[in-house]
């Protein structure tokens, strides 16, 4: 128990130390530097969405695709790609499946997203 308080004492104590820390070196910044971290900081988080999104389409277009296999719980999903077209994302996905005969085959699928969508408009089989 008395670890225990004392690393939360200690926790505290460094985010106080941080943030003194932070305030006294936002002081000594121009609003040019300030500006130019906020900048970088909205940068970091759009591409922090960007990837987040992209991890959404991979997921629904790894359901579209399943949702038209024969035994979609065979499916392995080996290599992805996204390509921007336009304002469209295609992502192209590497996929083995089980087919008629209980053998397994593959193939790439592709899957068309709108931009500012996260929905599958479109899927077919490329190979």
């Amino acid at each position: 128990m008395k670890k225990r308080y004392v690393a939360m004492i200690g926790f505290a104590v460094l985010v106080a130390y941080s943030g003194v820390a932070r305030s006294i070196h936002d002081a000594n910044m121009t609003p040019e530097q300030k500006a130019a971290i906020a900048q970088e900081q909205e940068a970091k988080k759009a591409a922090l969405r960007y990837q987040s999104d992209l991890l959404v389409m991979e997921s629904r277009c790894e359901r579209a695709i399943k949702s038209n296999l024969r035994d979609p719980d065979s499916a392995v999903f080996e290599e992805t790609r996204v390509k921007k077209d336009g304002g469209d994302h295609l992502i192209y996905i590497l996929t083995r499946a089980k087919n008629g005969f209980g053998g397994y085959t593959q193939g790439i699928f592709e899957c068309t997203i709108p931009e500012g969508d996260v929905a599958v408009t479109a899927i077919r089989q490329v190979e």
